[in-house]
């Protein structure tokens, strides 16, 4: 359904309730931090077993859609291995996709392809965890398929070596982002064992692995009493069971016990303070704070969550209020748990302004000293607790991350505590609070990082040392079933254009709504204002004429609702997900953001702030800069190449009259398009726009025509970073969406990057090791927006990976596509688009975004047809009419050109 080529887990921002300015590295290297419930009790079609051998089972019907998830957990990670294993669970993941006895290097990747599905994997400190969704009627495919991964891989030497060299560029990528290294530096020092050493590993000891050192890992590990394996999907569990004792309940116990291998539970870590800084090439302040928290089966952990909400988890809660919109000391602040087997940590982390590192401190402890004192309110814990509720309801959506709340549960000890977790949650009480607090929010036994730019050592010189610090931790103070999945589109009165589609099996309504304009429009007086449609959807949550931001925030939190601002080249508006229940009391509180914003003028000039630091900090992200400057080459004097944030300039000269008269051109009746999917009634919706929206004016009609035309001459630009890795993006113009070329694109795009079987990754990663990640991707805009290709690879290759990828661009372009590769892009494209059924807001962008680019939303259930409909003189039609080798762009930003073999950098540390 939505436009990916895999589905996405990331969050975005701007979230009213959640906000993750802290690194979504909290999921991908720490695997699940807090896995809940979206049900009350047990499931009557869940069927668990253990097999004669040692194998457990655990098998979810759920026929929602015609999808099934296969997932496949090792009873080992990086808490597993020893001094001189640092690394080794990773690794053989990795191994796991580089061919078997009977399929080669390439084919397991391909094949699932073929099927419709995809595959994935991650390894964290407790597991390892390989997944496959694809159609359901492939379920025993995708056991052949895995069954022949986990008993049979090659261990091929040479591919080892191949890719040994893949993950050093993913350990230097790492390195690279100041999220992923504060959260090693932070972990190292908050855990003595288990907990303290990267997933990844580290650089020195991965070179030296032998093939002989994996296999003897891994015949260790991947034992069958060491494997559980969960089906969530549109299956039989009965005949699933089945399936799996073929093939996975043939496996023979092994001779050493699983417990021979288990770690011994964790005891109580040192009691103290510790702290820790280092510096590095960055722009931002980046400081976590951490307290040590029991294991994630501990009784705490529901009251700790409800805690981390409250404390830091929305714009409401007092680090927020008071730290970023009141005093104005850092751009972000979060707060959340990392839970583990042997342990866990309730973190607070934050990006500091210049300056701001003392107060920030003084003032975290502060509001906990004053939590402890004064206690939580019930209705705050309310809230939280409404917040969960619909986070659960959400969570069932996914037959995959059903698959995954399952087998981490059963890791942990029984996946039935999976179904108890929400009654806990519901039984967490004030006094329950305040007991955690004083439990283990104990300032003296805090664990304190800060991430610091080496250019201001002036800053921090004074603040290196726990003593240096202590004055500031120790600081006190009724349904209609007919609806069901029918999509209907209404032009209500006003002018509003309302899609609307009713599914009942998650209890929740997600929202779409965008007017048509954004930043197309950003050309008015050459970009004098460029940014002003982003600073003005920011500045609208900032209070209205009827009630001020502090109140907003609050009404919204209480009924968990989740509001983002989204901002596209031909559009702008929100993305909103609320509980039925809560839909009227939403509505009202929408209706007055976008009707009566009152843009007060320190609000927004806090806002303006907040954006000045974002666009400061952007070199942080190289793939982010990079994706900047070539919009500002590709794109030339069009708008499309305007960034989101605008320029430090285009930003201070907006005024607050300006944001009133283009909130007045440009939010109006006739220009909004509103998509709701989820568990709502079409007539009751149709009366609650009427109702709600009734003040909200008509305007000109917003379609600019405004095409695309780029100069004919190649466009190079190369621009020196201090980070480890060249970051490339080469860009060929693309096609209008609503036009003939547009699905052709799709299979052609997916034959160039729909997976580890596609030629870049192919050939520029499995056959080359140039790169850790390379793909291709187009835009999809009313204009012509860009074909794209990035990679990221060490300096020494960055010729060579440009070379090799107009090598394989070129050889598509003379000699064309296949037949089984159209056939196995058109498979995949479309078990993906069946993936996304799963997901209400996904199906509400989609038929919004094709009503918005002129195909009509009814082209979204036709979406299959048509890809079925796209020939191979098609692809290669549209590979000729768009790859055009003499007319590209090609930027690079990353450090000065190298020669020879890499070094490892690492930032310094105090």
């Amino acid at each position: 359904m939505p436009d990916k080529k895999k589905p996405d887990k990331t969050k975005k921002d701007e979230n009213m309730t959640k906000r993750k300015s802290w690194p979504v590295v909290l999921f991908t290297l720490a695997l699940i931090t807090v896995m809940r419930v979206g049900i009350m009790a047990q499931d009557d079609n869940i069927l668990w077993e253990k097999l004669d051998n040692g194998l457990t089972v655990i098998i979810k019907e759920n026929h929602a859609a015609p999808v099934v998830a296969v997932n496949f957990w090792v009873k080992t990670g990086a808490a597993y291995e020893t001094d001189s294993e640092k690394g080794l669970s990773h690794f053989i993941e990795h191994m796991m996709f580089k061919g078997t006895e009977k399929r080669k290097v390439g084919d397991i990747d391909k094949e699932i392809k073929s099927l419709g599905g995809y595959n994935n994997a991650f390894t964290s400190y407790d597991a390892t965890n390989y997944v496959i969704v694809l159609p359901s009627e492939q379920f025993e495919k995708a056991l052949d398929i895995e069954y022949d991964a986990l008993t049979a891989s090659a261990f091929d030497e040479s591919e080892m070596n191949k890719e040994r060299e893949v993950i050093l560029t993913e350990l230097y990528r790492g390195l690279d982002n100041p999220d992923v290294l504060l959260w090693q530096k932070f972990m190292n020092l908050a855990f003595d064992k288990y907990y303290k050493d990267p997933i990844i590993g580290y650089a020195g000891t991965l070179k030296d692995y032998t093939r002989a050192q994996l296999y003897a890992y891994y015949k260790k590990h991947y034992t069958v009493e060491n494997l559980i394996i969960v089906v969530s999907g549109d299956v039989d569990k009965n005949k699933a069971l089945l399936s799996v004792k073929k093939t996975f309940g043939a496996i023979k116990p092994s001779e050493t016990p699983a417990s021979a291998v288990e770690p011994a539970i964790q005891g109580p870590e040192k009691q103290e303070l510790r702290y820790k800084t280092f510096s590095g090439q960055i722009e931002g302040r980046y400081l976590a704070i951490g307290f040590r928290i029991p294991d994630a089966l501990s009784e705490d952990i529901p009251k700790l969550e409800i805690l981390a909400k409250v404390l830091g988890g929305s714009e409401s809660s007092p680090l927020y209020r008071v730290i970023k919109e009141d005093k104005q000391l850092v751009d972000e602040i979060d707060c959340d748990l990392f839970t583990g087997k042997f342990g866990g940590l309730f973190v607070i982390a934050a990006n500091v302004r210049e300056g701001k590192y003392a107060e920030v401190m003084q003032e975290i402890f502060t509001q906990i000293d004053r939590l402890k004192l004064e206690g939580i309110k019930s209705e705050e814990i309310m809230r939280v607790k409404s917040d969960i509720s619909r986070e659960e309801a959400k969570d069932d959506m996914q037959v995959e991350n059903m698959a995954i709340n399952l087998g981490h549960y059963e890791l942990l000890g029984d996946y039935k505590l999976f179904y108890k977790y929400n009654d806990t949650v519901k039984r967490v009480l004030d006094t329950d609070l305040k007991d955690v607090m004083a439990k283990y929010l104990n300032p003296q036994y805090a664990d304190i990082v800060l991430y610091y730019p080496e250019k201001n050592e002036a800053e921090f010189k004074k603040y290196k040392s726990v003593d240096d610090i202590k004055k500031f931790v120790n600081y006190t103070n009724p349904e209609k079933l007919s609806e069901e999945g029918r999509v209907t589109k209404t032009v209500l009165p006003n002018g509003i254009t309302l899609i609307h589609k009713k599914l009942t099996n998650a209890g929740v309504i997600d929202i779409k709504a965008e007017y048509r304009g954004g930043i197309v429009y950003e050309s008015t007086d050459q970009g004098y204002y460029k940014g002003i449609t982003n600073l003005m959807l920011s500045s609208m949550l900032k209070g209205t004429k009827n009630m001020e931001y502090a109140e907003l925030a609050r009404r919204l939190d209480d009924i968990g609702a989740v509001l983002n601002k989204d901002i596209k080249r031909d559009a702008f508006g929100w993305s909103a997900e609320v509980v039925p229940a809560n839909l009227e009391e939403f509505m009202n509180l929408f209706a007055d953001i976008n009707i009566n914003p009152s843009f007060p003028v320190e609000e927004v000039k806090k806002e303006k702030e907040d954006i000045l630091n974002q666009i400061k900090q952007i070199k942080d992200n190289p793939p982010a800069y990079l994706n900047k400057i070539f919009n500002e080459l590709f794109f030339d004097w069009h708008p499309y190449g305007y960034p989101v944030m605008g320029e430090p300039e285009t930003v201070k000269r907006i005024t607050v009259n300006k944001l009133k008269n283009w909130h007045d051109s440009y939010v109006t009746a006739n220009n909004l398009i509103i998509s709701v999917v989820g568990n709502v009634d079409a007539d009751y919706m149709k009366a609650l726009i009427n109702e709600k929206f009734a003040g909200l004016k008509k305007g000109k009609d917003s379609r600019p025509k405004l095409p695309v035309r780029i100069s004919t001459e190649k466009k190079i630009s190369r621009e020196v970073i201090d980070k480890n890795q060249s970051h490339i993006m080469i860009g060929f113009m693309g096609p209008k969406t609503n036009s003939d070329d547009y699905f052709p694109m799709r299979v052609l795009d997916n034959i160039l990057s729909g997976g580890m079987d596609s030629r870049l990754f192919t050939e520029i990663r499995e056959k080359r090791n140039l790169c850790y990640t390379v793909f291709s991707t187009f835009e999809r805009n009313i204009e012509n927006g860009a074909f794209r290709i990035y990679t990221g690879t060490s300096p020494e290759n960055e010729k060579k990976a440009v070379d090799e990828i107009f090598v394989v661009l070129q050889d598509l372009v003379d000699k064309g596509v296949t037949d089984a590769e159209v056939k196995s892009a058109k498979s995949y494209i479309i078990g993906m688009f069946k993936v996304g059924l799963q997901d209400y807001m996904a199906q509400a962008d989609s038929y919004l975004s094709y009503e918005l680019w002129g195909m009509g939303y009814k082209k979204v259930d036709e979406f299959i047809d048509e890809i079925n409909k796209v020939t191979k003189a098609q692809v290669n039609a549209a590979a000729k009419k768009f790859i055009r080798l003499n007319n590209y762009t090609e930027v690079i930003v990353g450090p000065a050109e190298k020669k020879g073999k890499k070094d490892d950098k690492n930032p310094k540390s105090e």
